[in-house]
């Protein structure tokens, strides 16, 4: 009796933290992302088999803009996104050598991915990772990686730089740049308001 009760709140919570995926790409007859420069990708994943983005379609509750150029943006289908957004450079400062790589998920929920200021920021986000609310800050040359099989909650904040330089004030020199990406590895909780900064690992 107590095995028959475990399973099926196991099934409950199970169905509760991976939803059915649907209407993963919605065809359109004109693309909604905004995409500027040259030699920008956005490539998907399909069945193993990878292709860049046709024009006329979209990642379902996925905004994506770029601005600047040599950009790759590589997601594994399905990724079951809502009300979230990939933001790669601005009217100031176009953002160059950009790679963001997504791994399928079944909760893509509040996520802002944000390289507006900074070259060659680098993200990695690994399969079946879920994410119920977060901003990801990549600015300066700064990374940030996530293992497979992570839940992060909501209101969660992810710096992986300072966001401004420090200067010595005898010789001028930036005594605070981004070394390191921060590394959560796999099979991480991370709990609600979370705050990471640069240089963490959470394992």
């Amino acid at each position: 009796m107590h095995k028959k009760i475990t399973t099926i709140f196991y099934l409950a919570i199970k169905k509760l933290f991976n939803p059915p995926i649907k209407n993963i790409i919605l065809e359109s007859s004109v693309s909604s992302y905004s995409i500027q420069g040259i030699n920008n990708k956005i490539i998907v994943i399909e069945n193993g088999i990878e292709r860049q983005l046709n024009n006329n379609e979209n990642i379902k509750g996925l905004d994506i803009s770029i601005k600047g150029n040599n950009n790759l943006i590589k997601l594994e289908l399905p990724i079951n996104s809502e009300n979230s957004k990939i933001e790669i450079g601005n009217d100031i400062s176009p953002n160059n050598n950009v790679i963001i790589e997504i791994g399928t998920t079944r909760r893509f929920i509040d996520v802002i991915i944000s390289c507006l200021w900074g070259t060659n920021q680098y993200l990695k986000i690994g399969k079946n990772t879920t994410i119920s609310g977060a901003g990801i800050i990549l600015n300066e040359q700064s990374g940030c990686i996530i293992g497979e099989d992570c839940k992060i909650s909501n209101s969660i904040r992810i710096w992986a730089s300072d966001g401004h330089a420090i200067l010595d004030a005898h010789t001028l020199e930036c005594i605070n740049e981004t070394t390191e990406p921060i590394v959560i590895g796999n099979h991480v909780w991370i709990g609600e308001a979370v705050r990471i900064t640069k240089k963490c690992s959470c394992w």
